[in-house]
């Protein structure tokens, strides 16, 4: 029996160990890092997008939500633009999109010049109603091809991504792009061709023009929470 159970331990171990996916930051270091403690935008890191009014801090984390403005509902974000891009590398963040549809929130890796081809955004898209795309655009000389999951939202259960905060990532290796979810591998495409160029990082909460009349009073706040983001090289 002393036998049987040491083996039965051993075997759970090997199938635990199994299980576990190692993070793509394991080897890694970190590049680049915020926890939002500060009550204020840190202007070392970040650069305002959008309605500067639409982005605040609170409790450790960074909040965007849409604004009413004279001209009507207006939305905002942050990207490291002009202060910190990458060239490859894994970018991961602790992230609560919204819950509403009309709210158009984002996790965004691109280009920061994406004048200078080849050049690629890399994002997760969260359009209220648990609803999250998870795809990329590469441009090139030859043209524009969206690259995007072909399961939509089947490795989502209801309520996932509005009910609490969870992992996302970006792992941007030379020929291909790979996005985890609480760092299970979600969705993997390749790059026909080899973006040089630094990506910045990037969070946003957008209302177009077609969406703002899916915002009513009682749904109009509901921002992305942002807990910490970090990136690795």
């Amino acid at each position: 029996m002393t036998f049987m159970r040491s083996l039965l331990c051993v075997f759970l171990v090997l199938a635990a160990s199994l299980g576990r996916a190692e993070s793509p930051a394991a080897k890694m270091k970190v590049t680049f890092e915020d926890q939002f403690e500060a009550a204020a935008l840190d202007a070392t890191k970040w650069t305002y997008e959008g309605n500067p009014d639409a982005v605040s801090f609170k409790s450790g984390k960074l909040l965007i939500d849409v604004k009413q403005r004279p001209e009507g509902l207006n939305g905002g974000g942050l990207s490291t633009r002009g202060k910190f891009s990458q060239v490859q590398g894994y970018f991961e963040a602790s992230v609560r999109m919204g819950q509403y549809k009309g709210h158009h929130c984002g996790y965004v890796v691109k280009s920061e010049n994406d004048k200078e081809l080849p050049s690629a955004n890399f994002l997760f898209e969260g359009f209220g109603e648990d609803k999250l795309r998870v795809w990329g655009r590469l441009a090139t000389a030859k043209g524009v091809k969206d690259l995007e999951s072909a399961k939509k939202e089947a490795f989502l259960r209801p309520g996932v991504i509005s009910k609490s905060f969870h992992t996302y990532g970006f792992l941007w290796v030379e020929k291909s792009c790979t996005w985890y979810l609480d760092g299970k591998k979600v969705f993997q495409a390749p790059l026909a061709e080899v973006v040089k160029a630094g990506m910045v990082l990037s969070f946003g909460n957008w209302v177009s023009e077609f969406e703002k009349k899916d915002i009513t009073a009682k749904t109009q706040n509901d921002p992305i929470e942002v807990d910490w983001v970090k990136a690795y090289k």
